[in-house]
């Protein structure tokens, strides 16, 4: 009382006259402008969500592509030019710099629609003499790469020939296909895999339904007649091996195991696998991958490399620099008896050798495995497994003679290529070298972080998992996960350790999620191994008995600096962990995010208060949108001020609330019945969201409650603060009315009491993706210690309830949505109760402690506030 005496002096002379207006457009005016005042919040709360995703996005550890970043932009765009209208109507002042500023951010945010696409092929089908640097386009990496060894290189690889891109653009992007594909590539939502699942098995499906052209089929079997000829084997015998050459593939992403490959194709299969390969470019995998490297759809397009069939004695995989550790100066080749697919699925353990480059090669390792089983081809056209002979499991693969040719031709390819190579290699019967495929190899420094450690950790901690193969260093932390089919992936949590029975491409779709990956098989040259170094995640190939070893749901450590798996979390281990999830941060369109980010997301405008908060030092999108959200406050104020001060249209609730409250209702608010009086009752309120407000502020405790405890230090706080800091007429001013501006499903609330505010918004219809709940609570009239401790409680409060929260200093910014209407009616019940309890609490904010104390207060459902609280 002592407060409001003396504020009431002070301001006496500021009161506004009272000046009755009757005219009929005055509620429809009003109308108008609070429309706009609520599509500035809309937009402003649509660009704040935009904002948090970016920088979400700017972490590198999820998932967007080219497609989102335009998408954004546009909204961007679209939203703040949006506010800018809004506020230009709700203010009745043109703002042409505002509009300068956004014109200029426009330019440097776009995204041209055309993609940089390379020339459309014309040729149905390509050989392999006939392909040079200028048809990658056509043929795809895999193909590309395939043509420069064969003709500049001189090394030997299968014959064949290439189905272009032209192929798939005549069958895909025909008018029987395309508009549905696109169509369900509208749906994904790619950090949902059972979203992804429901597309790719949709696209593929119809893929599969849908014939080639006639012209096409032609083309493809004339094609392979020509390479039987070639050959000199009878088409009925002949055999070729169908491998994806997408575009982007093999290429600075390696796409390894993505898609499809075929082996020991016959004539009358090749039209059949032919759909088969180009299907791969929708599986869900590959969808994902596109997905998280930032590949727009238009730009992803399959050709197919056709190539006679080796049948090999020994294949392998050969690395021609060590995938991460660059300090190394050897060349790493895995090998296995029989067809290649065993070696980079990680289906059994390969032999291992390491070369030495200098000074000349020789061979410093090698380590035999006992290979219990190899992949055959048959003459009907199948791949068999079959058992080893006991005299060869245990058998090196490769004389060192071999392995030393092998490592002069990865040479040869690192010279030609002038990067580090993945070549995938095969033995024919005649013991010919053949390369089947070389594409970039990515090597990633080794940082102090995932430098060995020495020592250990200490013998306490139980070691689950010894010897394993490292395939990317690092340490990981969490539950294990054990995944053994697709539908386990399905609610894959975040933050878990992926735990699998052998290694597998397929899994990229929760690498985004995982901190450690442990394999049963696998080696670091498998397909899973490229592609976990390419999401940086620790992983461990070769762990045997890691899934029976291993618990469902238990805490484990994997430590891919040692390979060891750890039960429970080692805390000496813990700060060696690294960000592993970044991902992104390698790609192409993470830099044009990161570039277009410094113009929406650096706030400037950052005090209210200050000479240099105007709309000429608006720089990016983010002080745009703080400069017209702070200022549209004012007006509403000041709009709901004439709307009962000088209009005289909105009614005074009677009520036992110590608030002044004035309502406007915009049609459906309160009861029809009524009568014609300008005063309403809490039961003639038929706003379904401002009667569980009411609800919540009109409790029984709070109309019996005694007065609120003075704490000395916090009372002179206030008063210090009321008496020396000057009016301002629009947020900071002492004992005004308070407006709810209602519908039947709507309510918006301003509340001012003392130096403190609040904004409320709401909906709450029958529709649950159409409910929200936004509540803003900023000031206080003590101290800036005092009221950010307020700020603080409030959001400790709201978060326990739901409530998603943001909290700059006095500021509580909080937000619900997309909820049944019950649920909606309890959240604004509990912020009514809130409102109530909160009032001068900054008073008893004299400590960090007294946040906790009297967050637990309110959510133990105790609103009286004692001087004990204080003490907290």
């Amino acid at each position: 009382m002592i407060i409001h005496r003396i504020k009431s002096l002070l301001h006496q002379k500021l009161r506004p006259s009272r000046l009755v207006v009757d005219s009929a457009g005055i509620v429809g005016s009003f109308r108008r402008k609070y429309i706009h005042f609520k599509i500035l919040l809309d937009s402003n709360a649509q660009l704040l969500n935009i904002l948090s995703d970016i920088e979400e996005k700017l972490k590198g550890k999820t998932v967007f592509g080219l497609v989102w970043l335009r998408s954004q932009c546009i909204k961007i765009t679209f939203h703040t030019g949006r506010m800018i209208r809004s506020f230009e109507i709700l203010s009745g002042r043109k703002y042409p710099e505002l509009y300068q500023t956004l014109d200029a951010i426009t330019r440097e945010l776009d995204i041209s629609e055309a993609s940089a696409s390379l020339p459309l092929c014309e040729e149905d089908i390509l050989f392999y003499p006939q392909i040079d640097s200028g048809k990658y386009g056509c043929v795809g990496g895999k193909s590309a790469h395939l043509a420069e060894i064969c003709n500049h290189v001189g090394l030997v690889i299968p014959r064949g020939f290439a189905i272009t891109t032209a192929v798939f653009r005549k069958w895909v992007e025909s008018e029987s296909l395309y508009p549905f594909i696109r169509k369900e590539k509208e749906k994904l939502d790619v950090i949902q895999p059972e979203t992804v699942m429901d597309v790719s098995r949709a696209i593929q499906e119809a893929l599969g339904r849908t014939e080639l052209p006639e012209e096409i089929a032609c083309h493809l079997l004339d094609a392979f007649d020509w390479l039987s000829q070639d050959v000199g084997v009878d088409r009925e015998r002949m055999r070729v091996a169908m491998r994806s050459s997408a575009l982007g593939e093999d290429t600075e992403m390696s796409f390894a195991g993505q898609y499809l490959s075929v082996l020991n194709v016959t004539r009358d299969r090749l039209l059949a696998e032919y759909k088969h390969v180009v299907a791969s470019l929708f599986s869900e995998n590959a969808i994902s991958y596109r997905q998280h490297m930032g590949i727009p759809f238009q730009d992803a397009a399959m050709s197919v490399a056709c190539l006679e069939m080796i049948s090999s004695v020994i294949s392998g995989v050969m690395y021609t620099r060590h995938p991460f550790d660059a300090s190394s100066n050897q060349i790493i080749v895995h090998a296995l008896w029989g067809l290649g697919p065993y070696v980079v699925d990680g289906r059994i353990e390969p032999d291992m050798f390491r070369v030495e480059r200098e000074p000349a090669l020789w061979l410093k390792e090698k380590k035999i495995a006992d290979k219990t089983v190899k992949l055959i081809a048959d003459e009907a056209g199948k791949l068999i497994e079959e058992a080893v002979p006991d005299e060869l499991r245990k058998k090196a693969c490769l004389s060192e003679d071999q392995v030393l040719k092998l490592a002069e031709y990865g040479m040869k390819l690192e010279a030609h290529f002038g990067c580090p190579q993945d070549v995938e290699w095969a033995i024919d019967p005649d013991g010919r070298i053949v390369i089947l495929q070389s594409r970039p190899l990515k090597i990633e420094a080794q940082t102090d972080k995932n430098s060995p450690l020495d020592p250990p950790p200490s013998d306490g901690y139980e070691v689950l998992i010894e010897g394993a193969e490292i395939a990317n260093p690092g340490i990981g932390i969490g539950k294990a996960v054990i995944v053994r089919s697709l539908s386990d992936m399905a609610d894959f949590p975040e933050g878990a350790i992926l735990v699998v029975p052998n290694s597998s491409p397929q899994y990229v779709l929760v690498l985004p999620k995982v901190q450690g990956v442990i394999a049963d098989a696998g080696s670091m040259t498998g397909h899973m191994a490229a592609i976990c170094r390419e999401y940086r995640v620790p992983t461990l190939m070769n762990a045997r008995g890691a899934t029976q070893t291993i618990q469902q749901g238990e805490m484990v450590t994997v430590d891919a600096l040692r390979g060891r798996v750890y039960r429970g979390e080692v805390t000496e281990l813990a700060e060696y962990r690294e960000d592993c999830g970044a991902f992104m941060k390698s790609s192409p369109v993470y830099e044009m995010l990161n570039s277009r980010a410094r113009w929406i997301i650096p706030l400037n405008l950052v005090d209210p208060k200050s000479d240099q908060f105007t709309s000429t030092n608006c720089r990016t999108i983010h002080d745009i949108m703080r400069y017209l959200h702070e200022l549209s406050y004012g007006e509403i104020f000041h709009l709901s001020d004439q709307a009962s001060d000088k209009w005289n249209v909105a009614l005074k609730l009677v009520s036992g609330i110590p608030l002044d409250l004035y309502i406007v209702d915009l049609g459906g608010g309160v009861s029809p019945d009524r009568s014609s009086s300008p005063r309403v009752k809490i039961d003639e309120i038929t706003s379904v969201p401002f009667r569980a407000l009411l609800s919540g502020m009109s409790r029984h405790e709070f109309q019996m409650a005694e007065p609120r405890p003075i704490e000395l230090s916090g009372f002179f706080s206030v008063m210090s603060r009321q008496l020396l800091d000057p009016p301002n007429m629009t947020t900071e001013r002492f004992g005004d009315k308070s407006y709810a501006i209602i519908s039947n499903k709507y309510l918006n609330f301003s509340s001012r009491v003392g130096y403190h505010y609040s904004i409320l918004d709401a909906y709450c219809g029958k529709t649950a993706a159409k409910n929200y709940v936004h509540f803003q609570f900023k000031g206080g009239a003590a101290d800036a210690l005092r009221r950010e401790r307020r700020a603080r409680c409030i959001a400790v409060i709201l978060e326990h309830y739901g409530f998603l929260c943001e909290v700059m200093g006095d500021r509580v910014n909080a937000r619900y949505a997309k909820d049944t209407s019950a649920h909606i009616v309890e959240r604004l019940d509990i912020l009514g109760r809130l409102l109530m309890y909160t009032r001068q609490m900054d008073m008893l904010m004299k400590s960090d402690e007294a946040i906790q104390v009297l967050a637990k207060q309110f959510i133990d459902g105790n609103y009286a506030l004692s001087s004990d609280h204080m003490e907290g």
